[in-house]
């Protein structure tokens, strides 16, 4: 009886351990089949991280042509910088000389400008000498009319002389013996009368030669005024277009050099902006540098996901 009681406790032991045992090979299975699920579930998000990884992989070469592209940019708009201010150097260059030139200009045209001075004050003298010698000569031919009509006086005394002398020397014969010696005094003065009549005729012609001579310097007088106030004129004009001359030049100069700071300010800006290019281009390069470690690094990466995915593949069968 007591046999028979050990043997069914043994059993229901057995029993029960039996149940356990079933128990655990189907957590066993629901453990592997949880073990697959998570696996397959890891291979695809592994799978997917790959795809991500490649696709950004991808973007990194885009990113690294778009690098080149830019870094090709930057040097063009390099160049033309250095042509840029290759060009403002000759300009600078060229806008000194200009400006040399300018200063050399308004050197000679103050040089010129003084000489027409003097000559404009040589001309104003000489136009009132000019002056001053018509008046004389007005003066001159005042007198010489004066002396005419003085002459004129004493050709007539010397006719009126010369004919009393005459009727002196018919009376004188008239009266005989008595008059002869009143008759050669007669014939002296009338002999004087003509000499002095032909003494004023002389004068005379002489007066008016005198006057010919001084209405033709005169003339030539007042012409020569002409031309010392036609070259005065002329002088002036040329006055004022020297210093407008060296109104436009001050302006043209002034004008030239603000261009020519305006020139240094942009070749300044230029310099600055190739000093920044050159250094956005050594930027470029390590950001190339960094790109190419990073597709490394990602290659890597890349061969142990897959180095993954095939152990993975080998525990889910």
């Amino acid at each position: 009886m007591r046999k028979t009681k050990q043997i069914k406790a043994l059993e229901e032991a057995l029993l029960e351990a039996q149940q356990k045992i079933d128990f655990l090979e189907q957590e066993k299975v629901n453990i592997k089949q949880q073990h697959k699920q998570f696996l397959n579930e890891f291979e695809t998000n592994l799978l997917h991280t790959i795809d991500q990884h490649e696709h950004v992989n991808g973007q990194h070469h885009h990113i690294e042509d778009l690098v080149l592209q830019i870094k090709q940019r930057f040097d063009e708009i390099q160049s033309l910088g250095q042509q840029s201010n290759e060009h403002s150097e000759q300009l600078v260059e060229k806008g000194n000389e200009i400006v040399s030139n300018y200063e050399k200009l308004a050197s000679h045209n103050g040089y010129y400008l003084q000489i027409v001075e003097q000559n404009k004050v040589l001309m104003d003298n000489l136009e009132l000498q000019m002056t001053n010698t018509a008046t004389r000569m007005q003066e001159l031919g005042e007198h010489s009319n004066t002396i005419r009509e003085i002459v004129q006086v004493i050709s007539d005394i010397a006719n009126q002389t010369n004919l009393l002398a005459l009727n002196a020397s018919i009376e004188a014969a008239r009266a005989g013996e008595h008059g002869k010696g009143f008759a050669v005094v007669a014939a002296e003065v009338g002999k004087l009368a003509e000499s002095t009549r032909e003494s004023t005729s002389t004068i005379d012609e002489v007066a008016t030669t005198i006057q010919e001579k001084i209405k033709d310097a005169e003339q030539g007088t007042n012409e020569n005024q002409k031309t010392v106030q036609n070259s005065t004129k002329f002088n002036n004009k040329t006055v004022d277009m020297l210093n407008e001359m060296n109104s436009i030049v001050d302006n043209t100069k002034n004008i030239t050099i603000k261009v020519l700071e305006d020139i240094k300010s942009q070749h300044n800006l230029t310099n600055q902006m190739v000093s920044e290019i050159n250094s956005t281009n050594d930027s470029f390069a390590t950001i190339k540098q960094t790109l190419f470690q990073h597709i490394e690094d990602a290659r890597a990466v890349d061969q142990q996901l897959a180095f993954g995915i095939s152990g993975i593949n080998e525990n889910t069968k």
